[in-house]
C-alpha cells in the first residue's frame, strides 16, 4: 500500500517536461520553456530593433548630449533671474530711499529755517516790549 501512494505521488513527477537551454553560455535544465532572444535593444528611453551603426548611435548620443546642454542653460538662466530680479529690487529701494532721503534732509532744513524765523520774531518782540 506504501509503494503505490509513493508512486501516485511520484508519477506526477515523471511526465513533467524538463526543457534545456543555454543562457549566457549556462546549460539550465528548466520545466519551463527556454526565453527566446529578441533583436530589441533599449538605450534612453528609445528602441532600437535590429542591426543599427554606430554612427546612428553617435547621431542619438550627440542629439541627447544638445538637449542635457539645453536644460542644463535653461536651469542656470531660471536659477539667474531670480538673483537678476533680487538685485534690480534692491537697485530701485536704493534709488527710493536715497530720494527719501534727500526729501526728508530739504524739510528738516526747511522747518530749520522756519524755527530760526519764529524765534527771531519772538527775541525781536521781546526787545520792543521791554
Amino acid at each position: 500500500m506504501k509503494l503505490f501512494i509513493l508512486l501516485l505521488l511520484f508519477s506526477g513527477i515523471s511526465n513533467a517536461e524538463i526543457n534545456k537551454c543555454i543562457v549566457n553560455g549556462k546549460t539550465l535544465y528548466q520545466q519551463t520553456p527556454c526565453p527566446t532572444i529578441k533583436s530589441k535593444r533599449t538605450m534612453s528611453n528609445k528602441t532600437f530593433s535590429g542591426n543599427f551603426s554606430t554612427d546612428g548611435l553617435r547621431a542619438v548620443i550627440a542629439k541627447e548630449k544638445l538637449a542635457k546642454n539645453k536644460v542644463i542653460e535653461d536651469r542656470k538662466k531660471y536659477l539667474a533671474s531670480p538673483q537678476s530680479t533680487i538685485d534690480s529690487i534692491n537697485g530701485q529701494v536704493a534709488a527710493q530711499k536715497a530720494a527719501m532721503n534727500a526729501k526728508m534732509a530739504a524739510q528738516q532744513a526747511q522747518i530749520r529755517m522756519q524755527m530760526r524765523h519764529e524765534i527771531n520774531s519772538l527775541k525781536t518782540q521781546m526787545l520792543f516790549n521791554q
